[in-house]
């Protein structure tokens, strides 16, 4: 073998070894890569999750403080006559209110609206459209 054929023989041999050590770095950069997405997905999911269980919390303590109110409305509200009867009413719808929310939570009511646009879809697109013409005539500006 001559001195040029042994060094394009060795030339090439590198060059192989820079292309297998370069595919490594690849696959390990791809592993790597992929283990950091799935540990932030993992925190994302579990801080979520948390502030998830917080609005819920809050929620429910929202609703327990909505019946205390309406208890309160009962109890100081007058009692006889027609304006004692609707002011009993209304203090009995506000405890009624204040218990839903307190049971169901952020997450049972977005559960329950759910439900309720499926079961009335064309009712709600109606109400849809009814909202944002009502909103487009409140914010335009007067000509």
């Amino acid at each position: 073998m001559t001195n040029t054929s042994q060094i394009a023989s060795r030339d090439h041999e590198e060059w192989d070894a820079v292309k297998e050590n370069t595919r490594d770095a690849v696959s390990s950069v791809g592993h790597a890569a992929s283990h950091a997405t799935s540990a932030v997905a993992d925190i994302a999911n579990q801080a979520a999750s948390g502030l998830g269980k917080r609005v819920d919390d809050l929620s429910a303590s929202a609703g327990h403080q909505i019946k205390e109110l309406g208890a309160n409305l009962q109890a100081n509200g007058l009692k006889s006559g027609l304006l004692g009867d609707a002011s009993q009413s209304v203090a009995q719808r506000v405890k009624d209110v204040g218990s839903y929310i307190e049971k169901s939570m952020l997450s049972g009511m977005c559960s329950d609206t759910t439900q309720l646009i499926q079961r009335n879809p064309l009712k709600t697109v109606a109400l849809a459209i009814g909202m944002g013409w009502m909103l487009g005539r409140l914010l335009r500006r007067p000509t």
